[in-house]
């Protein structure tokens, strides 16, 4: 009797009460134009018809794995459940809201065969609302520089876009860290970005819906906390010690919303110059985009998480301390809007990587 070959993708999604979106998700899955995988899907204690719907996918497709918990274990101790039952070298992340391109498995997959090198790859997105309605569309191609340079701030890119290799490359099984009930993807990204190699392929390959039952919006004042944590780790792991410890304030501004006094401004302004200085001696190509991101992460903090728009001493401060940043800035602004051509995050882009 011949066997079927293992996978060479394991999707691991995780649900809990998601009879809402999830057939819609689950059909994106199983319509991938890549074949060779298994799709886990761990159901964290559905009261709703989740069990039913779930049951009913597998019943269709073989390839659909349930996981049961008995209670509810939270969404980072579900992923990992779902990674000890995964069987196939790379993982594929979805959550059950969201929505996969048809060919989202295929082209990272080619894009993780091609860069051995590489432990995760990520993808550009399309935001919709609650009832799938598009709300902006991100393309955002970034190499391995540009994807861990950001991680120090945020999670490059979107969680439920991510595919990573199962193990490191000392074959350590990559887990989800489980104190983290949430931003365990910023904690994953950050670090297997620092173990390696990652990168984001330009084009949307997920629709990333955003709706009020968004860990995000539900646990604010954790997730920054923890984000705060794991970006103190980053800087450690990036930076000279002491400069990764003048950085303190300016992430508590950042992350936590201190307020942003003139002296802390200075503090934060003279640190960041630093950081900069070392990252254009790594690579001075990246100069402008460097100065532009570093500018934009700048201005979030002290003027709106800072309190700067609603304290003219703030405000005058950072016109004085950050003023070599101005340019920059108005840079970065343009690019947001469209009105200024981006600096690609990818000098030159990697096979692969691009919009």
């Amino acid at each position: 009797m011949r066997h079927p070959s293992p996978p060479q993708i394991s999707v691991v999604m995780t649900v809990y009460n998601g009879a809402g979106y999830l057939r819609k998700s689950i059909d994106s899955v199983l319509r991938q134009t890549f074949h060779e995988f298994e799709f886990l899907v761990v159901d964290d204690g559905s009261t709703d018809e989740t069990p039913a719907m779930l049951a009913k996918a597998a019943a269709e497709d073989r390839r659909v794995k349930i996981v049961t918990n008995q209670d509810n274990r939270g969404l980072t101790a579900s992923i990992n459940i779902g990674l000890r039952h995964a069987r196939a070298p790379i993982i594929a992340r979805i959550d059950g809201d969201d929505i996969c391109a048809p060919n989202r498995l295929a082209d990272q997959f080619s894009f993780l065969e091609m860069h051995p090198d590489h432990l995760m790859v990520g993808s550009g997105y399309r935001a919709i609302d609650h009832s799938g309605k598009v709300l902006y569309t991100k393309i955002n191609p970034m190499d391995s520089f540009a994807a861990r340079w950001l991680s120090r701030f945020r999670t490059p890119m979107p969680h439920p876009s991510i595919c990573f290799r199962a193990t490191l490359p000392d074959g350590t099984p990559v887990r989800y860290e489980e104190d983290l009930p949430v931003a365990q993807d910023f904690e994953l990204i950050a670090r297997l970005a620092r173990a390696g190699r990652i990168a984001s392929l330009g084009a949307p390959l997920i629709d990333y819906r955003m709706h009020a039952g968004n860990i995000s919006a539900n646990k604010k004042a954790l997730q920054h906390a923890n984000a705060r944590q794991i970006a103190g780790r980053s800087m450690a792991a990036d930076l000279p010690t002491e400069l990764a410890r003048r950085l303190d304030g300016f992430l508590d501004i950042y992350f936590l919303g201190r307020t942003a006094t003139p002296g802390l401004i200075a503090e934060s302004v003279a640190a960041l110059d630093d950081m900069v200085a070392l990252d254009v001696e790594a690579e001075p190509r990246r100069r402008t985009w460097l100065k532009r991101q570093t500018a934009g992460v700048l201005a979030e903090a002290i003027i709106r998480r800072g309190g700067g728009l609603r304290n003219p001493a703030a405000l005058s401060a950072f016109a004085v301390h950050a003023r070599h940043y101005l340019p920059a800035l108005a840079g970065r602004v343009l690019e947001n809007t469209g009105r200024l051509p981006g600096r690609w995050q990818s000098f030159p882009e990697p096979s692969g990587i691009g919009a």
